[in-house]
């Protein structure tokens, strides 16, 4: 199975003008989600026509075609309390949120809660929708891992990235960690 995520990317400094890209960060978000438009306008594998500010693609075809259905599933990352982000992420499947102090990524259940309630006035059609939850450095503690996903599990969580990080020794201890699988309660 595959996910696709997308995202506008880091604050608009001198990254993308470097690689010759647009560093407007409203530009970048139209031509997102105008290519998102396309990209699943040629994932229908039939005969496919496009006009927009940024993208025109004409009478073209992609094959195959995904075999998932309706479509390969879309999640959009968003940093909270960016909420135009999280507008575009309730227009598809899924959203991997952030929240930053500092250079810490902060998120909590409480915040993640309320991104998801932000999410679901707009929403439409009720089709599931998935939230990441980041997870928090447990230093390797195993138990600490469950409480925490279960914690973002009662806050709305559909996923939950488990931090493997330094406290993760080498990769024979990340095989162990993924081997066991998601935590349970």
């Amino acid at each position: 199975r595959l996910t696709l995520g997308v995202g506008l990317g880091s604050p608009a400094d001198t990254e993308y003008e470097r690689f010759g890209e647009e560093g407007d960060i409203k530009i970048r978000a139209a031509k997102l989600d105008e290519g998102l438009d396309v990209l699943t306008g040629l994932w229908t594998g039939k005969t496919f026509s496009y006009r927009g500010d940024h993208f025109r693609v004409d009478e073209a075809r992609f094959l195959p075609s995904p075999v998932q259905s309706p479509r390969i599933p879309i999640w959009v990352g968003a940093t909270w309390p960016n909420k135009a982000p999280l507008r575009r992420a309730a227009r598809w499947d899924g959203v991997y949120p952030i929240y930053w102090e500092g250079s810490v990524n902060a998120m909590s259940p409480a915040i993640l809660k309320t991104i998801i309630e932000y999410i679901g006035e707009y929403r439409e059609g009720g089709q599931a929708f998935d939230a990441v939850a980041g997870g928090a450095d447990t230093d390797g503690d195993r138990s600490k891992l469950e409480d925490s996903a279960m914690a973002y599990a009662e806050a709305g969580a559909t996923w939950y990235a488990a931090p493997i990080g330094p406290q993760v020794g080498n990769i024979d201890e990340a095989k162990a960690w993924i081997q066991e699988g998601p935590p349970k309660a």
